[in-house]
């Protein structure tokens, strides 16, 4: 039995009502207490609200203010993650969890759930929900992990990663991007990131090795250097090819030999630096 305060979600549920002694005791059918599961720990607003986005019955909203950042992010992990294989329970808490809108500019805030890369300045863009998770998932990081970020933009990848390791070296070749996300990162309490303005294509040697390495830029191929800093056992996810296309790709070390996989199609911003692409355009 599940108390309903609010009469316009309960004019919406009310197909899935089987019983209503009172406006305040009301039974449901089993799909929405399924539902439900799904985001427990929310208010019971909001825990309604996801079950009539997950079940069809209520549109998630693509337009927001405040109040709604947290139900689109619920829809986000439903309808953009889930729904695409993104498997990882890790990685999909952690970004149920962290306040995407913290990390966007109030111009795009509005557009921070969207399914699509959004502009952060500086002529970069926080990449799309589902190729950060995408590549979330397949970097594969452990609680034990050391792990180099190349292209720390917005600080939203890395905090990702901060909740997912042990250390996080972050590397961000614009100095204001770097500072912005240093505040960001200050304001959510993370504490387990250095953030470094430095050609990015050279790696942190003075920290290496790393257990995982990931890059938000498209080089032409993987940078020696990440490979030398690399550990025995350890990955890479980076994007692979030119200005046009590329291919996000896996590579993962064993002793002196490499192997790589392609993931699929993607489309980033130039890898700039002595290792990447290095005229600086």
């Amino acid at each position: 039995v599940t108390p309903v305060r609010n009469e316009l979600l309960r004019q919406i549920l009310k197909p899935y009502i089987i019983s209503e002694k009172s406006d305040s005791d009301i039974s449901f059918s089993k799909e929405i207490y399924q539902a439900r599961r799904a985001a427990s720990g929310a208010s019971l607003q909001l825990q309604m609200l996801f079950a009539g986005v997950r079940l069809g019955i209520i549109a998630p909203p693509m337009k927001s203010c405040e109040g709604n950042f947290a139900s689109q992010r619920l829809a986000m992990i439903e309808h953009q993650l889930r729904a695409r294989g993104i498997t990882d329970e890790r990685v999909l808490e952690v970004m149920g969890d962290l306040a995407r809108e913290q990390f966007i500019g109030p111009a795009h805030r509005h557009e921070a759930y969207e399914d699509r890369p959004v502009p952060i300045g500086s002529g970069q863009t926080i990449s799309q929900p589902y190729i950060v998770a995408l590549m979330s998932q397949e970097l594969a990081v452990g609680p034990d992990c050391h792990v180099l970020e190349i292209g720390a933009g917005s600080g939203y990848q890395t905090a990702i990663l901060a909740r997912l390791a042990k250390e996080v070296f972050a590397v961000e070749r614009i100095a204001e991007l770097a500072r912005r996300a240093g505040d960001v990162l200050d304001e959510l309490g993370i504490t387990n990131v250095t953030l470094t303005t430095a050609d990015g294509t050279l790696g942190l040697p003075e920290h290496a090795p790393f257990d995982r390495i990931i890059c938000a830029a498209a080089g032409p191929d993987v940078p020696e250097a990440w490979i030398e800093q690399l550990a025995d056992g350890g990955r890479i996810v980076m994007p692979v090819g030119g200005s046009e296309t590329q291919n996000l790709i896996a590579l993962d070390k064993h002793g002196q030999k490499t192997s790589r996989r392609n993931l699929c199609g993607v489309r980033f911003v130039r890898l700039i630096g002595q290792q990447g692409w290095n005229d600086y355009a």
